[in-house]
């Protein structure tokens, strides 16, 4: 099945690479470089599912997910892929909504597609 993603990422070169890293896949990928374009682009459009970094200039990923969770009542899986790596901060994205926290650092794209196919 074909699962539209929006993928909120500052950096248009990592973008590339994890389009590039999923070109065997039938996804469709969105890209926004910023927090303001991700709302607008999530108010217009369904998605099945948000890649998030954390941060991304004008407004934060973690205010981006409250706003995600509570006041669009989105439901689909939001997947964080960030430079921080600091436990508080993944308690603080679970605790706005979540559902997986991944490290740039530390996760391959090859997991972070596992975990796209398990849902």
């Amino acid at each position: 099945m074909i699962k539209k993603i929006l993928v909120i990422e500052p950096e248009l070169e990592f973008f590339t690479q994890f389009q590039n890293a999923f070109s065997s896949s039938d996804h469709i990928f969105v890209h926004v470089g910023d927090g303001k374009e991700a709302l607008l682009k999530a108010q217009k459009e369904k998605f099945d599912c948000i890649l998030l970094e954390i941060i991304v200039p004008k407004i934060d990923g973690f205010r981006l997910l409250k706003h995600f969770r509570k006041k669009m009542n989105l439901t689909i899986p939001i997947i964080v892929f960030s430079h921080l790596r600091h436990e508080e901060d993944k308690k603080v994205a679970h605790k706005h909504g979540a559902n997986a926290y991944f490290v740039k650092a530390e996760t391959s794209f090859q997991k972070i597609s596992e975990y796209f196919h398990s849902f």
